[in-house]
């Protein structure tokens, strides 16, 4: 059975009901008002002392649940920097050593890569994605190039990071511009890039659909290496 609507002053009773208190109750409709009550669940859940109740530890405020969501939107905006970065690298690094390696289309040489099927479902997207694409630079090619197929520095610049993550993934394992590739960001093994890149989608994601990331279980594991050029910390 679904629970009826709550208007946000029915929202701050119910509050103050289970527990929760407030410096300054007269603020508390303006955040309700421009963050939902279930997003900011989230922020409270760990000042729970009875979790099928609901009920509030004592001393909880709910101007502490502002103070984590608003770290959280800012430790949001550092991370998703860093993981632009990280996106922005990985495409260049793909495009340059294996168009160096394999010309500039090797992306659809399905000999590159380790599962065919995997590989024929990224070009099906990837030519859907290319042919709708609002870039000039792709509405161009198309207009003045109808039967060539576009460069890889022209159609991975469409694409998403999960989609890079991925294609990275699928590259036979022993081509030699996969292990340079993973070694330019610092690691011995290209397995540990692979991995990491999974987890980094999944947390760039979080971050894209502003979803909590603090506090937070990070379901995708992720290989740590023994030893890597740099100090990882």
């Amino acid at each position: 059975m679904s629970k009826p609507a709550k208007t946000i002053q029915d929202q701050i009773q119910l509050l103050k009901d289970r527990g929760m208190l407030f410096h300054n109750v007269a603020v508390a409709p303006h955040f309700l008002s421009n963050i939902s009550y279930y997003r900011l669940k989230g922020y409270w859940w760990e000042m729970q002392i009875d979790n099928v109740n609901h009920k509030f530890a004592p001393n909880s405020y709910f101007e502490d649940v502002i103070d984590f969501y608003n770290f959280d939107r800012n430790f949001r905006l550092i991370i998703f920097n860093a993981i632009e970065r990280i996106e922005i690298a990985l495409r260049s690094k793909l495009i340059y050593h294996m168009s160096l390696g394999y010309g500039p289309e090797w992306y659809i040489k399905q000999s590159l890569f380790v599962d065919p099927f995997h590989h024929a479902s990224f070009l099906s997207k990837l030519n859907n994605e290319m042919r709708y694409s609002s870039e000039e630079f792709m509405k161009k090619h198309f207009k003045n190039h109808k039967e060539e197929i576009p460069e890889s520095w022209k159609s991975l610049e469409i694409i998403t990071l999960g989609s890079l993550s991925k294609l990275f993934q699928n590259i036979e394992h022993q081509l030699p511009e996969k292990s340079t590739i993973a070694a330019e960001f610092g690691l011995n093994n290209q397995k540990y890039l692979a991995s990491w890149l999974l987890s980094t989608t999944y947390i760039r994601n979080i971050v894209a659909h502003h979803s909590r990331l603090w506090n937070r279980v990070i379901i995708n594991k992720y290989d740590w290496p023994k030893s890597t050029n740099y100090p990882l910390l």
